[in-house]
């Protein structure tokens, strides 16, 4: 897969290749959703050059680990021990809301326990969602979340758990009305993670993102979608 490549001019000697799940439409396997311009933008400051690819968690940050890619993004904090050589940027590039998504008029979901009478389905290898569902008797694990959307719309599933803005964003996709949203919700803060190996260039990259945010170009990307999609 080709990935998006910095300009040879802003770019240094160092590149980087880095992985990332497709979340649309934060990052897509096209690379040009909100968070993919984040970031690309953040290493263009930095004078870093990257490519990267679309690849599932488990594989992006594990291959983080064995040297297949230099990094992961974007993903939250890692409590992992596995994972604990993969050094964060300490910045963040995206505070995300998730929680119940359902379109059965006769759900009610005022907190977290309420998950418990239903079949709630969630994306494969989101550790946070994992560890907030893992008492939760009847769970389904899905590939991507268009496929946990799909689930919902076929009855496959009662309650889908994830992003609001991608559910939002997928139900316009695909023409489904009617999408419900969970009282209870957790906001997710994603970093960009690399190898340790590159634990150099952390500072490069966090003050890159920090300039974003204080001159208003991170804002400026992401607005758009927080319109469209964000919460309401």
């Amino acid at each position: 897969m080709v990935g998006f490549v910095v300009p040879a001019a802003q770019a240094s000697d160092r590149e980087l290749h880095l992985a990332a799940a497709p979340y649309p439409p934060l990052t897509t396997i096209a690379k040009d959703g909100y968070l993919d311009r984040t970031v690309q933008e953040a290493f263009a400051r930095a004078g870093i050059g990257l490519t990267y690819q679309a690849t599932s968690p488990s594989r992006g940050l594990m291959g983080s680990l064995t040297g297949e890619f230099d990094g992961y993004f974007a993903t939250p904090e890692l409590d992992v021990p596995i994972l604990e050589p993969l050094v964060r940027v300490p910045e963040t590039i995206y505070t995300g809301k998730a929680g119940g998504v359902y379109l059965r008029d006769d759900i009610m979901m005022m907190n977290r326990e309420y998950l418990n009478g239903y079949r709630v389905g969630y994306v494969k290898g989101w550790k946070q969602a994992e560890d907030t569902l893992q008492d939760v008797p009847d769970l389904y694990p899905a590939e991507s979340s268009r496929r946990l959307m799909d689930m919902l719309v076929k009855g496959r599933i009662d309650v889908a758990y994830m992003y609001f803005l991608q559910a939002r964003y997928q139900a316009q996709q695909d023409g489904i009305s009617g999408i419900k949203f969970s009282e209870h919700s957790f906001d997710t803060d994603l970093y960009i993670h690399l190898s340790a190996e590159h634990t150099d260039l952390v500072q490069d990259l966090a003050a890159a993102i920090r300039q974003m945010k204080a001159d208003g170009t991170m804002e400026n990307i992401l607005a758009p979608a927080v319109m469209k999609w964000g919460p309401k």
